[in-house]
């Protein structure tokens, strides 16, 4: 198994493009990467159908979310809400994405993050902390 996992990030495409950049990242990984690489798929703003491929070729692949959960519409929500607890990261991007109400983003807005991510998923914010934090540490091997 490869040791360090491989972090793709894959934002700012439009959304008409949105579809065919992640399936070219996906063709591209998968004639270059084993099935048993461990990956983060940093800024993950796709699709059900993107969440699905992506699991079924990286078994061992971590979404990360990031405050834009916010922003979410009704196809993006699908998709979180679709992701396996196991397989979802919280991410602050510090200093991008501030909250609304700061003027500069901080790690320390993690529960923040958490609050709006346990919105969509019908989870608690401390069900939320656990299984990412603890899907980072596996992802990480800390």
């Amino acid at each position: 198994m490869p040791f360090r996992p491989v972090i793709v990030h894959m934002r700012d495409a439009a959304d008409q493009q949105c579809g065919e950049i992640g399936a070219r990242c996906l063709q591209i990984m998968t004639a270059n990467v084993a099935p048993t690489q461990r990956i983060h798929l940093h800024c993950f703003t796709r699709t059900v159908d993107q969440v699905v491929s992506w699991l079924e070729t990286f078994p061992k692949c971590y979404f990360g979310a990031t405050v834009l959960v916010r922003e979410f519409d009704s196809f993006h929500n699908a998709a979180l809400r679709r992701t396996p607890k196991g397989h979802l990261l919280l991410e602050t991007d510090a200093p991008f994405f501030r909250p609304l109400q700061a003027s500069a983003n901080i790690p320390a807005f993690i529960g923040e993050l958490a609050l709006e991510v346990s919105r969509v998923k019908g989870e608690t914010v401390e069900e939320v902390l656990e299984f990412t934090s603890a899907n980072a540490r596996i992802l990480y091997q800390m």
